[in-house]
């Protein structure tokens, strides 16, 4: 090798060192000015006359058994909150990076929980908020677990999820009405990932009601994730689950 390409050579990885070391620093500088904007355990809504809103989803994956006897639903199902975090950016400030992943304890999450779940078996994927340049934050997670239906099970092969934060009342934290979403990301799992399950699921709909707690004189406010769940025909096809999940 000529002394001439040795040193073309030389030069080249030196360039794109440096541009590795430069794309890291102006990743830590976005880091850095979203962790000085957020408190993880601070409300970022904007006036304190008006709650944080927060669009949650739920999706079935795949449905592993009906028990109609305990009105019980077990399975793999996905949830996904949406909510304004307050911190935004200009891409141009930071190689035109428009979106940053942090650990939920870096950055403020709303404490919604699924609360009739009996039992919660895994959790696939570590919690991790998305946030884009706009300061739209998103929360993902996958879980497997039973769910416990009430007598609707029984009654009309129709079954919930309830989700809620009793953490927070209702004039701080409440859900997005669903006829205002802009996509239904519950639809979108369905499709792809719920074909090889032995149930349909169908009629799957949101109630948003609120409830009072006497015992700590606050409202909350509650959503349902409604659905029937049918055994699909014996001559359907039934193709193993495998979960492949990306984090976007």
């Amino acid at each position: 090798m000529s002394f001439e390409m040795e040193r073309s050579l030389v030069i080249l990885t030196v360039l794109v060192l440096s541009q590795g070391v430069v794309s890291t620093s102006i990743y830590e500088s976005l880091v850095n000015h979203i962790k000085s904007r957020s408190n993880p355990m601070l409300n970022p809504r904007h006036s304190i006359y008006k709650p944080l809103v927060v669009d949650f989803q739920v999706g079935w994956l795949n449905i592993e058994e009906v028990d109609y006897r305990n009105n019980e639903v077990e399975g793999i199902f996905a949830t996904a909150m949406t909510w304004d975090s307050g911190i935004s950016w200009d891409p141009s400030d930071f190689n035109e990076r428009k979106y940053v992943v942090l650990p939920t304890s870096d950055v403020y999450h709303p404490d919604i929980k699924v609360f009739n779940i009996v039992n919660k078996l895994e959790t696939w994927l570590d919690e991790r908020v998305s946030i884009n340049a706009s300061g739209k934050a998103t929360l993902r997670f996958h879980s497997r677990g039973r769910i416990f239906c009430k007598r609707e099970l029984q009654d009309s092969n129709t079954c919930r999820i309830g989700v809620t934060s009793y953490s927070h009342p209702s004039d701080t934290i409440s859900f997005l009405n669903p006829s205002k979403r802009t996509y239904h990301w519950n639809k979108i799992y369905d499709k792809y990932y719920f074909q090889g399950s032995r149930y349909n699921v169908t009629s799957q709909r949101y109630k948003i009601h609120k409830k009072r707690v006497n015992e700590v004189n606050m409202e909350f406010e509650l959503m349902d994730y409604v659905f029937s769940v049918h055994e699909k025909e014996p001559h359907a096809e039934h193709r193993p689950f495998q979960a492949v999940f990306e984090f976007h």
